[in-house]
């Protein structure tokens, strides 16, 4: 999936329209301090990862209409309490979802909520927030303590941030809430595990049609002398087949896992990076744990890792220069780009390393006082 357009009416209260045209690649939101770059990424996201309760309760807009190359969406708010929301695809046609409360009945129709279950199973994203805007900028349901004061345990932080994560994450649309070496270890791991057990499957069906074939072929041999050979060349070479579409098999499945290989050779500066016992890039004599990489490292390698395993995937990611040396930010989004050119990319960022790279692909955060071209899916103010 990829985002073409997004228009925002009055955010922060503020009269004016926001409109953003986005590229297929690479995209780096610009604006003047203020400008609202963060909640305008936290805005698109909610709303396309089917938590659009979250983007009303969280960011003071009006309305905010999207364009996908699947579909288009508008969110508008009638009040603090009520909003409708448009939704246009070619599989669906036009569908309208409102909010409704029957006093007799006391049945209340929550027009976000069936929205987000419509919306939520479309598209894949992942987001990567700044880190230290987590605990600030995005909220969770917590109860009230009279311990506020009490230290706080590595692993209640964890916690947290785990639920935090489960809490926003739909579907194919991902909430990433933590960079570090376990997380990585975890998602590489999950992944080995999947092509394993993906290989093993492919080895046990081939195995079956190699014993029928010979089976078949032994039942044939000893009812017909003549032309033994010639049956025994073509069960060859239909074994030899069946072989080879196997491995080719396997070898896509494993792609992703090698291009991670690949890049983290050339790019980081280590021998070899243990991640588990049982995945090792690199000299496993010499290889190094991956709980000994630097916070740049690590968010690098998360990068690099979510990048290659989601394909047709929005990443949005708030300021990635956190952390990162700044010869890693020149190539980050270039080696992005590069190993998965599927994926489509909306970034926030301050650092002139970064964005003085793409000057073509910035996308500015202009208000414009007349309004943009989104009539034609419901006006702003119903």
């Amino acid at each position: 999936m990829k985002i073409k357009y997004v228009e925002i009416d009055s955010l922060f209260g503020r009269d004016g329209t926001i409109t953003l045209n986005f590229h297929d690649d690479i995209n780096v939101l610009t604006g003047k301090n203020g400008a609202g770059k963060t909640n305008i990424l936290k805005l698109i996201w909610y709303i396309i990862s089917g938590n659009i309760d979250k983007a009303i309760e969280e960011i003071n807009f009006r309305s905010c209409y999207i364009i996908t190359d699947i579909y288009e969406i508008r969110v508008n708010l009638l009040s603090r309490n009520f909003c409708n929301v448009h939704f246009v695809s070619e599989e669906t046609g036009a569908v309208q979802f409102i909010d409704y409360e029957d006093e007799h009945d006391g049945y209340n129709v929550s027009a976000e909520h069936e929205a987000n279950q419509h919306i939520k199973n479309l598209g894949s994203s992942v987001f990567l927030p700044t880190f230290r805007r987590i605990e600030g900028g995005f909220t969770l349901d917590t109860r009230q303590s009279n311990t506020f004061y009490r230290k706080i345990t590595k692993n209640e932080i964890e916690e947290a941030l785990n639920k935090l994560s489960l809490h926003l994450s739909n579907s194919d649309h991902f909430f990433v809430t933590s960079i570090s070496s376990v997380d990585i270890s975890n998602l590489l791991l999950k992944q080995y595990t999947r092509i394993s057990e993906y290989s093993n499957e492919i080895q046990k069906v081939q195995a079956e049609n190699i014993i029928k074939s010979i089976s078949s072929f032994s039942q044939k041999a000893d009812s017909h002398k003549e032309g033994e050979l010639s049956e025994a060349i073509k069960l060859i070479e239909n074994i030899k087949t069946q072989i080879e579409y196997s491995e080719k098999l396997r070898n896509n499945e494993m792609k992703p896992l090698l291009e991670v290989q690949k890049v983290v050779q050339k790019i980081f500066k280590k021998s070899g990076i243990e991640f588990t016992k049982k995945i090792t890039f690199g000299d496993a004599a010499t290889a190094i744990k991956s709980n000994m990489l630097s916070a740049g490292e690590k968010q690098m390698l998360s990068f690099i890792c979510y990048n290659a395993f989601y394909n047709d995937t929005i990443f949005f990611i708030d300021e990635p220069e956190l952390s990162l040396h700044v010869d890693w930010q020149r190539r980050l989004f270039l080696t992005l780009n590069q190993q998965n050119p599927s994926n489509q990319f909306i970034i926030t960022t301050h650092s002139p390393f970064i964005y003085s790279k793409y000057p073509e692909k910035e996308v500015c955060i202009d208000i414009q006082k007349d309004k943009g071209n989104s009539e034609n899916l419901g006006e702003s103010n119903e």
